[in-house]
């Protein structure tokens, strides 16, 4: 009876009373991810239950609640007046719901039990170091995912991951934080020793370097190479696809070894530092373009972390990244201008956010 009923004493009297559905936050979870997916299979997917347990939570919800909450003989799935209102409140309840542990240990100054970071390539391999082993007192377990932009996002919105830094601010989604890192400029990358034309334009210069050796390109896949394909075409410059590779020390190693030439940015060329002797930098001419790193997380939903994570990280930026790249290569250290914190997270110089979002 103590799971079925709850007894209030009321004027010397024992009133039954019915037990809240919504108390059951796992009945809401799965009501909110069938109507994201639109399909109970799909919600079964994403959180990790059978199809038959959606469908059995789904209903059981409904009969709590006495009313119906989707119509199911239309596909896909359609709420009813009273399902929209709840998927709307179970939305913001939920996420209070997420937040408050974070906001209660933050409060308390406490160490959070697990954090988990995405990051982009280029930023776990040069500033990554420096920036976890300053991080490791703010939480008991740290887990890291690099790789793509496109699929730390993913990870983000899914709830896989807590915070990433990306070169693709999701500025089109709303409820999430932004702190931007850092903006670089674009520029030109040949094997040491080729000759460079003498043009004062992108456009120019691009193309005349392309009759000579091929562009090694980044993926297609990643947001730095959607980028650097919107600015060619931008510039109506057709270059053939012949070569791409998903990493920038890779890249960097095939343009040392003289297979071709590169636009790349100043820190995807630091995480190829064991291929810079081999390589030779050029500014790219005008009109240039630059990428952003920012870091992005839900609003509210680990607290102050991600704000003091991005200082953190600019500090590093700061302080080690830029002096690296000046004893490495002098130029590249202008290309990198760090972030502040009251500096919004404005897609500066990026030509691909209105033609390819990812």
């Amino acid at each position: 009876m103590a799971e079925q009923s709850r007894l209030a004493h009321t004027g010397g009297m024992i009133e039954v009373m019915a037990p809240n559905p919504l108390h059951d936050l796992r009945a809401l979870r799965v009501f909110v991810a069938v109507t994201e997916t639109g399909t109970m299979s799909a919600a079964a997917s994403r959180i990790g239950l059978t199809q038959s347990a959606v469908s059995h939570s789904v209903r059981q919800l409904e009969t709590s609640l006495g009313v119906p909450l989707m119509l199911r003989t239309q596909r896909p799935l359609r709420l009813t007046a009273a399902g929209d209102m709840l998927r709307q409140r179970a939305i913001r309840l939920l996420e209070e719901a997420d937040h408050l542990p974070h906001a209660v240990r933050d409060a308390a100054g406490a160490a959070t039990p697990e954090v988990r970071l995405g990051l982009v390539d280029s930023f776990a391999a040069t500033v990554g170091p420096s920036l976890i082993k300053q991080f490791m007192d703010r939480a008991t377990q740290l887990a890291v995912l690099c790789g793509l932009s496109p699929d730390h996002g993913d990870a983000l919105m899914s709830g896989r991951v807590d915070m990433i830094v990306t070169s693709d601010a999701l500025d089109e989604v709303e409820g999430l934080e932004r702190h931007r890192l850092l903006r670089e400029s674009f520029v030109v990358v040949t094997p040491r020793g080729m000759p460079l034309p003498a043009d004062d334009e992108a456009a120019a210069m691009i193309e005349a370097l392309a009759l000579v050796r091929p562009l090694i390109r980044y993926s297609a896949r990643s947001h730095m190479g959607a980028q650097i394909d919107v600015h060619l075409r931008r510039l109506g410059v057709r270059v053939p696809r012949r070569l791409e590779f998903d990493t920038a020390d890779t890249l960097v190693a095939m343009v040392a070894s003289g297979v071709g030439w590169a636009i790349s940015t100043p820190l995807c060329l630091l995480q190829g530092r064991a291929h810079l002797a081999g390589v030779q930098v050029s500014p790219l001419p005008a009109p240039g373009f630059s990428r952003q790193l920012v870091l992005v997380s839900r609003a509210g939903a680990i607290g102050s972390l991600p704000g003091r994570l991005a200082a953190q990280a600019r500090q590093i930026l700061a302080a080690e990244t830029r002096g690296e790249l000046a004893a490495l290569v002098p130029e590249l250290a202008d290309g990198l201008v760090v972030g502040t914190p009251d500096c919004p997270a404005a897609a500066t110089g990026d030509p691909s956010r209105k033609e390819k979002t990812r």
